[in-house]
């Protein structure tokens, strides 16, 4: 079963600890996300409405067993500045895809050279038997809490990268 945003907007709507900071508008090709606060937390939670609809068709052909097999309803995505971390853009990718291989959380993280952050993303899967708003609350802070441990984690990797760039870039090797 999957949330979908009028119903993620409408439960946070009803819940004071949630502070919408901006709604930014749906597009022809892409649905606009919110830009939301929880108790400190401040993340932009993206919506994936129109591919959670395209993926009820049963079909066979490659891009809807790729869309069944990959598909998510939302993500929520915390994003850290990287522009006081030292280093060129190989190390901060060596850094996230480190932060990648060693996680155990259910995070993404990606280093992005255009804006110059780490985006730190959790996605939901679709995959919840009930739409009622404490479910649809929980699932959201269940993701924000895994994206501020995912932040911490990388936090964690980032000093440890500080503290000796040469031992953890060896300690790399073999990541790409």
């Amino acid at each position: 079963m999957y949330i979908y945003k009028n119903e993620i907007l409408s439960t946070m709507e009803k819940d004071e600890g949630f502070e919408v900071i901006k709604e930014y508008d749906d597009g022809d090709d892409a649905q606009g996300g919110v830009l939301v606060k929880w108790k400190g937390f401040a993340f932009y939670i993206s919506f994936n409405d129109k591919l959670a609809l395209n993926i009820k068709n049963n079909s066979d052909a490659d891009d809807e067993r790729i869309y069944r097999s990959t598909a998510y309803d939302f993500q929520i995505t915390f994003v850290m500045a990287a522009k006081d971390l030292k280093g060129d853009s190989v190390a901060k990718y060596k850094i996230a895809n480190f932060a990648n291989m060693k996680t155990d959380l259910g995070a993404v993280y990606i280093y992005r050279e255009d804006a110059g952050v780490f985006e730190v993303a959790v996605r939901n899967t679709g995959i919840v038997r009930y739409k009622t708003e404490d479910h649809i609350r929980s699932v959201v802070i269940r993701m924000i809490l895994t994206g501020s441990i995912a932040v911490q984690e990388l936090t964690g990797i980032i000093n440890s990268y500080m503290d000796a760039p040469n031992a953890f870039l060896d300690s790399c090797k073999g990541i790409s």
